[in-house]
């Protein structure tokens, strides 16, 4: 089915310019994450609570209780983020995952945990999660700040508003727990939609792929290695990074490989990953995609 962006909806010449919103297609998904670093102050304050009450009541012992948290996030349609809803992979995130995740964090040294407990740092060490998944879990955490969000731009931009309410779910991080809210919610304007709700999601909070991702970390890993003697050749030039992850990752692991080798190198050089986010965090800003990057995606 050919859609229409939310901008033709609203009369408007061109897609996305002067929206602050993403002006998705709602016939289909559109390949953007929300990613965990380009997240304002009040919305990484709420997704970090959670892994890291997660994390404390995995180490009181309850592990079950600290998995379950996660079995509340669910993939929500209604952003029309991420991969096609017909060949969705937002599977959610698996027990074996979070305890592999948690343990690797319980073992490490201080300040290792510190950064690593956070949502920017957990795609980098859990195996098989990646922006699909993260996305699916910032969505499902902030999906009060996203619905209130919603309501603030339909008013501006004339959306149509519902005159029912639903009740959502969302983590409360001041009692650092699930909570449920009633509210009305923006209507999706494709009239035979059976569920009409819309999330309309800022567009700065968005990327193609993530800013801190294993890829980056493992190349950062491979520049500090080409500085030593044994990773030089006889005439001193470093080797090139197709040949490290050649003879670090390819010949050492035989599965997992780039997440087994990211959780062995931070185990042992703690320094690398301390240094890579510092550095990383510190450039945070102008980080979010320009609307012309957004309109060729889009």
């Amino acid at each position: 089915m050919i859609g229409i962006r939310l901008s033709k909806y609203l009369n408007r010449e061109q897609i996305q310019k002067g929206l602050d919103f993403l002006d998705v297609d709602t016939n289909e998904d559109v390949m953007l994450f929300l990613d965990p670093l380009l997240l304002p102050e009040k919305f990484q304050i709420i997704v970090d609570d959670f892994i890291k009450q997660s994390y404390e009541i995995y180490c009181e012992g309850n592990k079950k209780y600290s998995f379950t948290l996660f079995s509340h996030s669910k993939e929500c349609n209604a952003t029309h983020l991420g991969y096609s809803s017909s060949n969705s992979r937002g599977k959610g995130v698996s027990m074996q995952m979070l305890d592999q995740f948690f343990s690797f964090v319980k073992s490490s040294v201080l300040p290792v945990q510190e950064k690593a407990l956070t949502s920017v740092a957990m795609p980098l060490f859990t195996k098989r999660f990646s922006e699909d998944r993260m996305s699916d879990l910032i969505v499902s955490l902030l999906k009060k700040e996203l619905i209130i969000f919603s309501l603030e731009q339909a008013k501006i931009h004339g959306l149509q508003i519902s005159s029912a309410t639903k009740t959502f779910e969302y983590w409360d991080h001041k009692n650092h727990e699930w909570a449920k809210f009633e509210s009305p919610y923006v209507l999706d304007p494709e009239e035979n939609k059976k569920d009409r709700l819309l999330i309309l999601v800022p567009k700065t909070i968005v990327s193609k792929r993530y800013i801190i991702s294993p890829a980056k970390y493992v190349s950062n890993i491979f520049s500090r290695l080409q500085l030593l003697p044994m990773y030089q050749d006889a005439k001193g030039k470093p080797y090139s990074k197709k040949t490290l992850r050649e003879l670090e990752i390819n010949k050492r692991y035989n599965e997992d490989k780039q997440k087994n080798y990211i959780l062995d190198s931070t185990t042992s050089s703690p320094e690398y990953f301390i240094d890579y986010m510092e550095h990383s965090e510190k450039y945070r800003d102008n980080k979010s995609m320009l609307d012309d990057e957004l309109i060729s995606l889009l």
